[in-house]
């Protein structure tokens, strides 16, 4: 028997020699294999690649300017872009006004770039500088177009990426603002990130007016009628100028889409205007923060691709929720899409008897009446201000997808998310069939009324997903950077994990229709907590910048 074994241990072990080489070789066969794989999948990822590159804080002010509601301008130094997008290979000229002798534009792409934010693609130094009279108000619309010189331009590198872009402008003493724009792909990719222009633009006093405001006391309904891109930015924060709502609302989920190497492009909502077939383009479109101001053709494409099995990612509330039109400018070059058109009311509007389809109300309202929870699955619903850090976000049906892997309970809370517009489901609207209620969370609006704010998903008869958060600061819950608002930090595992099991719904419901979907890995932790707590602290996120 001894001997047996003997022979037996002998005959292993000489199988093994044999083998061992040959096993070696296909072991190294292997890892090659997964390394060209690896290295495919990033080429066709550009958004990897990209982050990948040394980033900088350089980016943030330290000397921002300030607005003058008096004034209605920062007249130390601002500018607008003359497009609200760009695409590689075509150029984007930039109307700068300084009190300054001269100033410097640095060119920085929004990311995560290993936490600093953003990257540096160009310096155009020693400009001179010009100082440039505020325009006058359409005292019928209350319409102000600047329609400044432009002072530098920029043909965009075929190497630049996909993504969200801001100018640093800083004069020759110190004063600093910014001009966002966005750089559209030429290339394909998962996700469409859509930047809400129309909605920063809406919001806009500079000059003296917005859609919600009169600062100069001379429009007949307060407001205007007519918001131009022709300006730059007035809104958004005090601390961050010139950045509209993009550092507000949308960059937390940028920079959270981008740690975790999703395939996104970027686009600004006018480009659903004069391209709606875009969204077609795509596994699924993005909403994010606060997007409300939209044309008839904008919501066409959407409910389109909707029917054609493209997911819908609404990560904000309040959105697709006023009719508006768009113009060409009223002087200058006469460029199109550069005006935006919301009477708010039917009375005011022109267009009333002999358009109604366009008349711009919101979208539930006569003559329209088109709600949006029609596809949304749920809509605006109330507001509130100066309540930071918000109303809890409460669980209301754990056994959904959605609540994979996160541990939560019916009645579970993740504090800070719901604000500072948020949305329910209406009973005297129409709705998706199979539209679930996600969250149900007790609110009290701004004038005191004690409501209940929704999060909703539903399953269309193409195969689409379609996702309403039903809050602004959803984004908020995604990742810490908050210097644009000094809002408490919010950022929740939860609402992180509950966002990747959205979007990799997403990817895969489409698989078989575009071949190309790239799923990145997003390590989250299962967790549970007990009936009613706080959000526990997030070992994965780092907060980058103080409150």
């Amino acid at each position: 028997m001894r001997k047996k074994t003997v022979l037996v241990g002998v005959i292993l072990f000489v199988i093994v020699a044999l083998l061992a080489p040959l096993a070696l070789v296909q072991w190294q066969r292997y890892r090659s294999l997964i390394a060209l794989a690896g290295a495919q999948a990033q080429a066709a990822n550009p958004i990897v690649a990209e982050n990948q590159l040394p980033g900088t804080r350089d980016w943030l002010p330290t000397n921002p300017v300030s607005y003058s509601t008096t004034t209605h301008r920062m007249a130390a130094i601002e500018g607008y872009a003359t497009k609200t997008s760009v695409a590689p290979g075509e150029s984007i000229g930039f109307a700068v006004s300084t009190t300054a002798s001269s100033y410097q534009a640095d060119i920085y792409r929004l990311g995560w770039y290993g936490g600093t934010g953003a990257r540096l693609l160009k310096t155009v130094a020693h400009l001179p500088g010009s100082f440039y009279a505020l325009p006058t108000m359409d005292t019928s619309t209350g319409l102000v177009e600047a329609h400044w010189p432009v002072t530098f331009s920029l043909t965009i590198p075929a190497s630049w990426t996909t993504g969200m872009y801001l100018v640093k402008l800083t004069s020759s003493v110190g004063k600093q603002s910014y001009i966002p724009f966005t750089l559209r792909s030429l290339q394909y990719a998962d996700l469409a990130f859509i930047h809400a222009s129309n909605t920063e633009n809406a919001y806009n006093s500079w000059g003296g007016a917005s859609l919600y405001s009169d600062e100069t006391g001379t429009l007949a309904v307060g407001r205007a009628f007519k918001v131009s891109y022709d300006r730059p930015l007035a809104n958004g924060s005090l601390y961050l100028p010139g950045s509209g709502n993009l550092l507000l609302w949308e960059y937390p989920m940028i920079r959270w889409l981008e740690m975790h190497g999703y395939n996104v492009s970027y686009y600004s909502d006018v480009d659903l205007e004069t391209n709606p077939g875009l969204a077609l383009q795509h596994r699924a479109v993005l909403i994010v923060g606060h997007s409300e101001y939209w044309s008839k053709g904008m919501r066409d494409a959407i409910t389109q691709a909707i029917s054609q099995g493209i997911s819908i990612g609404n990560f904000g509330g309040n959105d697709i929720y006023r009719q508006v039109r768009f113009e060409p400018e009223v002087s200058g070059q006469h460029l199109p899409d550069r005006v935006v058109v919301c009477y708010k009311d039917w009375h005011y509007d022109p267009l009333y008897g002999k358009d109604n389809a366009l008349v711009t109300v919101g979208w539930r309202d006569f003559p329209v009446e088109q709600p949006e929870q029609a596809f949304l699955g749920s809509m605006w619903e109330s507001w509130f201000t100066d309540k930071l850090p918000g109303a809890a976000w409460v669980v209301a049906d754990a056994t959904n997808w959605v609540m994979n892997g996160t541990g939560l309970r019916n009645g579970d809370s993740i504090p800070g998310i719901v604000g500072y517009e948020f949305d329910a489901v209406s009973s005297t609207a129409p709705q998706p069939p199979g539209v679930d209620v996600i969250a149900a969370s007790p609110v009290t609006d701004d004038s005191g009324a004690h409501d209940i704010a929704n999060t909703t998903v539903y399953t269309a008869a193409s195969g689409a997903t379609v996702f309403n958060a039903g809050t602004i600061w959803w984004p908020w819950g995604l990742d810490g950077f908050n210097q644009a608002d000094h809002h408490t930090r919010v950022v929740s595992p939860y609402i992180q994990r509950i966002t990747q099991n959205v979007l990799s719904r997403f990817l895969l419901s489409n698989r078989l229709r575009v071949p190309h979907a790239s799923t990145p890995t997003v390590t989250l932790t299962p967790m549970s907590v007990p009936k009613g707590s706080a959000s526990p602290s997030d070992p994965t996120m780092t907060l980058v910048w103080g409150y």
